[in-house]
């Protein structure tokens, strides 16, 4: 869990794709020297000549979306919502400029060769800038059209910003300004290499180490950056680092200057705030490297809590999960895609948040007893009717379907283990009555039925006539587990895996050669058959851009019927260029908590020969 919302928070911020050297690699990953110590995220990504097989796929789906000319489509609706000739004009004239000011920027070149991204929270906010290397010649061109844009941008603002040119060691930088703005956007180059900031000092630190004006502390040379990577394999590719710990701090900094700056209940709601993020401030870091050995884009990470992180309120609910001795207990030997998560506690999590609310919030005692009352009210108590008997570990198997349809080319089962399996049915059927008699109420039948599946009893479907023909659901408790499907046979096979009647995923060779099957006691694992992935993504756009095309053939405004039908345009030109996404083979991943740190191998793996495995 922890690894997901670490994840989460990073790819929301800013996920670069690959993943690069700590310190001490060679001259390729120079541009670490231009980290200064006191980031909070630091990511960096070089050119490896061992994916270039894989980029060059990649890039070819790329080259196809750019000679799609999608931006004509964009403009040509946009044209024909706006009615005024003189607005038209105005569109254009603006249209036509910013497609030359992105026409002036060699895209694919600016970081071809190695990109760096740091960002170090600050008050009022963050400081953020990146690095790019591309090729030699091609450099002076790209800084040049990224400063007309400044020119540009400045020019826009009619006197509201200003431009102004300095010096930092050799380098030339150019510096946005906008009054009362509590950062500037700042641009430079030195030699291959340009620049890019949103900051107060970030930027002006990053340069003088890299032009060797300043002598700063790099982050690379600290000892905590260090200590982060000792375990982890040598990288080739890059290498993440996420001071969760740090970031932290710096926002309870930010939070307690604030404070001082505001009164009354702002005051107050800060301070709840603050105490959330004391709630959370268990981790230490997050150090992730990447690396590539054929066809395979091979990735290390690993989440660190603070020394007791796992004893905390917090650190109950997310470390105290049972981990998997046999993670393929119900996974059958066919299973296409499956995913195994310990979870959380979240019986543990329902009586964190309560204590948060009584202790920290305002009037928490009142706003829990409203709670109690609005549960009373409704006839569901979550402790006693959910949590009691939910425990939250899960395992998703996907298989071919047994019977496929124009709705469901495959079956899924999903297993949800409970702690208490009679008062998990008896709740279970209650709540199915009470949804029957309401919908009954209002002339809505929902149909159940009972459900024969082999070495099990007590399954049952329900749907409701609209949505019979393609969604069915099965439901059950069997042994420790809550079980739901769109198959009785796919559940029969699950759980004939369990009694030892049919073959685990373990058997499976594709999975045995591109998977991760552990040996020892995980917290999560997962594989994924991505060799239909381009087909299924361009069918659902193709599938779309047809009902879009239609909602928009038929819609009574005008301008929304323009709108519907450029939209569809655009995914249905789509369709075709993701349909050729037909280059992955499968992506896997494997957790283990050794109780202070989780550790995730993944990998994905390529098939670069057409029709390979």
């Amino acid at each position: 869990m922890a690894r997901l919302v670490l994840t989460t928070i990073l790819a929301a911020g800013i996920f670069a794709g690959g993943l690069i050297q700590p310190a001490g690699a060679a001259g390729k990953f120079s541009l670490n020297r231009a980290v200064p110590d006191g980031v909070y995220i630091y990511v960096h990504q070089t050119h490896n000549p061992e994916r270039d097989a894989i980029n060059k796929r990649w890039g070819e789906i790329w080259q196809a979306v750019a000679d799609a000319r999608l931006q004509d489509d964009v403009r040509d609706t946009i044209t024909e919502l706006i009615t005024e000739p003189d607005s038209q004009k105005l569109f254009e004239t603006a249209w036509n400029k910013i497609t030359t000011l992105i026409e002036g920027v060699d895209w694919q070149s600016l970081a071809s060769k190695e990109f760096v991204y740091a960002g170090r929270m600050g008050f009022p906010m963050p400081e953020y800038m990146m690095l790019m290397r591309g090729e030699a010649d091609t450099a002076r061109k790209n800084a040049a059209g990224l400063r007309k844009a400044l020119d540009e941008l400045v020019a826009l603002a009619d006197g509201k910003m200003s431009l102004v040119e300095t010096n930092v060691g050799d380098v030339n930088v150019t510096t946005v300004t906008i009054p009362g703005a509590p950062f500037r956007i700042q641009l430079a180059r030195r030699g291959d290499v340009i620049a890019i900031g949103m900051s107060r000092k970030l930027f002006g630190e990053s340069l003088a180490l890299l032009t060797g004006a300043g002598d700063g502390k790099r982050l690379t040379d600290t000892p905590r950056f260090k200590a982060a990577f000792k375990d982890l394999p040598t990288a080739e590719d890059g290498v993440v680092f996420f001071d969760i710990s740090r970031m932290l701090k710096n926002l309870r900094g930010m939070m307690g200057s604030i404070q001082q700056q505001v009164g009354g209940d702002a005051v107050t709601s800060l301070s709840v705030v603050t105490k959330l993020m004391d709630t959370f401030d268990i981790f230490d870091y997050m150090a992730a490297v990447e690396l590539t050995e054929g066809s395979r884009v091979i990735g290390h990470e690993m989440v660190r809590l603070k020394p007791g992180g796992a004893d905390t309120p917090l650190g109950k609910v997310i470390c105290k999960q049972r981990a998997f001795e046999n993670f393929d207990r119900y996974i059958p030997k066919e299973a296409t895609a499956f995913s195994v998560s310990s979870g959380i506690d979240l019986t543990a999590l329902y009586a964190l948040a309560l204590d948060f609310v009584r202790t920290n919030v305002p009037e928490g005692a009142g706003v829990l007893e409203q709670w109690e009352g609005m549960q009373t009210e409704i006839g569901f108590n979550v402790q006693k009717d959910l949590l009691s008997w939910l425990s939250g570990e899960t395992v998703n198997v996907t298989l071919p379907a047994a019977i496929p349809s124009p709705f469901s080319h495959a079956d899924w089962v999903m297993f949800v283990r409970v702690r208490d399996a009679e008062r998990a049915k008896k709740q279970i059927n209650v709540w199915v009555e009470k949804l029957v008699a309401f919908l009954k109420e209002h002339d809505q039948p929902l149909m159940v039925a009972d459900v024969p599946v082999d070495g099990a009893t007590g399954f049952k479907s329900i749907t409701h006539p609209l949505i019979a023909l393609f969604f069915k659901p099965i439901y059950g408790v069997h042994e420790d587990q809550l079980i739901v499907s769109n198959s009785a046979r796919a559940i029969a096979k699950c759980l004939a895996v369990a009694r030892g009647a049919h073959p685990t995923i373990k058997a499976n060779k594709r999975v045995q050669s591109e998977g991760l099957l552990p040996g020892k006691a995980v917290s999560g694992v997962t594989f994924t058959d991505r060799r239909r992935l381009g087909q299924e993504i361009g069918a659902a756009l193709g599938m779309a851009s047809m009902g879009l095309n239609m909602v928009g053939a038929f819609n009574k405004d005008p301008k929304a019927g323009v709108l519907f039908k450029g939209i569809g345009t655009v995914i249905g030109k789509l369709s075709p260029i993701v349909a050729k996404i037909n280059f992955m083979s499968s992506s896997a991943s494997a957790t283990t908590f050794d109780g202070q740190a989780w550790h995730t191998q993944r990998v994905t793996t390529y098939r670069l020969v057409p029709g390979g495995t």
